[in-house]
């Protein structure tokens, strides 16, 4: 007697129909939150392009720095500086949390020997050798490399070679 059985629905509130309603309030809540979803999409093209082209612009960067190919050059020893090594400990305190701490940094610089030069009107700084660096006077012919990049013609370093 299944086909003939009728059910008759209640008005008033039992407790399957308030456990009814949460229901349909997270129903509403989902197509909500999908259409924020949505949205963020659209969004979200413009932030993978940019951050893409980011990424593409250091891989390229990368690239012309790895692949940048010396050209040689002769000058004339215009200047030369030396820059003694230097180092320290630095301490400073700071308050996190409402406590006081103590921070300590330290810093180290090699000891660098470079000699300006100048070349078809312009004047480089090439770091060199020690040897290099005090062989040379200032006045003096000097061979030196400058790297320059591939794709974008920047200069990434100056070395003296002899």
């Amino acid at each position: 007697m299944i086909g003939k059985t009728k059910i008759k629905h209640k008005i008033n509130f039992t407790p399957d129909k308030v456990r009814f309603k949460p229901f349909l309030l997270n129903l509403y809540h989902i197509g909500y939150n999908f259409l924020k979803i949505t949205i963020m999409i659209k969004y979200f093209d413009f932030l993978s392009i940019l951050v893409g082209a980011f990424l593409l612009l250091c891989v390229v960067v990368l690239f012309d720095w790895i692949s940048s190919k010396p050209e040689f050059f002769v000058g004339k020893v215009v200047d030369k500086q030396y820059v003694a090594e230097s180092g320290g400990v630095e301490t400073g305190t700071v308050i996190t949390n409402g406590k006081p701490g103590i921070v300590t940094t330290s810093s180290y610089e090699p000891e660098k020997f470079i000699v300006m030069v100048e070349s078809n009107g312009e004047i480089f700084s090439a770091k060199c050798e020690p040897k290099l660096y005090y062989k040379k006077k200032i006045g003096d012919e000097i061979e030196f490399a400058i790297y320059k990049g591939m794709i974008t013609g920047g200069v990434w370093r100056v070395n003296g070679v002899k």
